[in-house]
């Protein structure tokens, strides 16, 4: 943390501009340096400079600069943006003078936002929030990405940890001061702690929802050998990704494709027909398609309507949707709407009849599902803020069971201690190199 550190905040190639960000104690410093002046310019405000090679005369560039001293600056701390022309020789100048600068040294991933979070500009909700919309690639992801980072879990969390505190100082008069007179004998907090309960747990469980949209709605393509399984998955993702050919048991491998289907994110999964083998490699195929359907979100069994007849209602399982591929070839009449079963479609891989119809129920599907977590207002967003939130949830829990208030104040405390992780305020050491390794150089 004493160094001053820099990197380039767009990335490095043919373009109009390059920006390099520093932060550090030597940012006014290594300003100076650069700009040739003796005063630094004004703060916050772009300016025109010369640019040179520090101890001579030669001009690097003509670029814009902006002054940010601490506190007022992304990090905390004294930092500067340099806006140079684009282009790789220009970046690859920059960078040559630039690391022969004493003090200076080029940034870790994520260093700029973990020096942010150390100088308590953000917690560690909002930096693990820039680094979610940094990498989002549907819309959606974006938007809940920004409500995290602007009103997001670090609201709610401060409120419940402001709350738990003075609940511990009225429990811990009590335990302190029990022999002097104007101290209650009994304390009555479990509506409290029950309202705190009922809160982290609503959380916990509209946070189940986000992953439908940061990882996406899981779709698994089965079926039997023939049935134009490859076929549809090639279709709707339109690439020739999924080998097709007559002989039965040609895919051997779940081949995966994500898909951006109106926002969301979708990833489908083409599998090996499931049939008797014995072939070893096909069986290991078949497995694997087991195991892709059991983690499914959606599972799209695939029906040569040609050859197969309707499966009775008790053969469905409650994701699966049945698919009668191959309508190209034969006459079907419309289904009778009282008696067809519900998620059955007629479609043709090969002409894509009925594929959009199809596509149109999946994205129903999703807004059904996901709909809770738009609207919602707090929500986690990964494990490591799932975990804690767990353990505070089960602390707040045994509180309420428990009796003694020497006991009590002891799950309060480490409820707080479980909320104060998540913001990143206490023993996180052990974390952080994980996070911001993430980070992109720059950020």
């Amino acid at each position: 943390m004493c160094d001053t550190i820099f990197a380039p905040i767009t990335n490095i190639g043919p373009s109009a501009i390059t920006v390099f960000r520093f932060s550090g104690k030597e940012s006014g410093k290594i300003l100076k340096l650069l700009i040739k002046e003796k005063k630094l310019p004004l703060e916050r405000k772009l300016v025109l400079k010369n640019i040179y090679v520090p101890y001579k005369k030669q001009i690097l560039d003509k670029s814009l600069i902006c002054w940010m001293p601490n506190p007022n600056s992304y990090t905390g701390e004294d930092s500067f943006e340099l806006h140079s022309h684009g282009g790789i020789a220009t970046s690859q100048a920059f960078f040559s003078v630039l690391s022969k600068i004493k003090g200076l040294r080029v940034a870790e991933a994520g260093e700029f936002s973990k020096r942010a979070l150390i100088n308590g500009k953000i917690d560690l909700i909002k930096a693990e929030a820039i680094n979610e919309i940094i990498i989002s690639e549907t819309e959606k992801q974006r938007n809940l990405s920004i409500k995290q980072l602007n009103r997001g879990l670090s609201i709610p969390i401060n409120l419940w940890k402001e709350q738990i505190v003075n609940t511990l100082a009225k429990i811990e008069a009590i335990i302190d001061f029990s022999d002097e007179d104007g101290v209650p004998e009994q304390l009555n907090i479990k509506r409290d702690l029950e309202n705190i309960f009922n809160q982290i747990k609503k959380v916990l469980k509209e946070g189940k929802k986000y992953d439908l949209i940061k990882h996406g709605t899981k779709i698994t393509f089965t079926g039997p050998p023939n049935s134009g399984k490859s076929s549809l998955f090639n279709c709707i993702i339109k690439k020739e990704k999924s080998i097709v050919t007559k002989i039965p048991g040609t895919t051997r491998d779940v081949i995966e494709n994500k898909f951006n289907l109106k926002g969301y994110p979708v990833i489908f999964f083409d599998t090996a027909g499931i049939r008797n083998t014995k072939s070893a490699i096909e069986k290991e195929g078949i497995k694997k398609a087991l195991t892709a359907i059991e983690k499914a979100d959606i599972v799209l069994k695939i029906i040569d309507i040609t050859r197969t007849k309707k499966e009775s209602k008790n053969q469905r399982k409650e994701n699966e949707w049945q698919i009668y591929n191959k309508i190209d070839k034969i006459k079907v009449n419309k289904p009778n709407k009282s008696t067809e079963k519900e998620n059955s479609f007629y479609v043709s891989a090969k002409t894509g009849k009925g594929v959009s119809d199809l596509l149109k129920k999946i994205h129903d599907h999703i807004l059904k599902n996901t709909k809770v977590i738009e609207k919602a207002n707090f929500f986690y967003t990964n494990a490591r803020q799932k975990n804690d939130l767990k353990k505070a949830l089960s602390n707040i829990s045994l509180a309420i069971e428990a009796k003694d208030e020497e006991i009590i104040a002891e799950y309060l405390r480490a409820t707080i201690y479980n909320l104060e992780r998540i913001l990143g305020k206490v023993d996180v050491e052990d974390v952080l190199g994980n996070i911001f390794s993430n980070f992109c150089i720059g950020k």
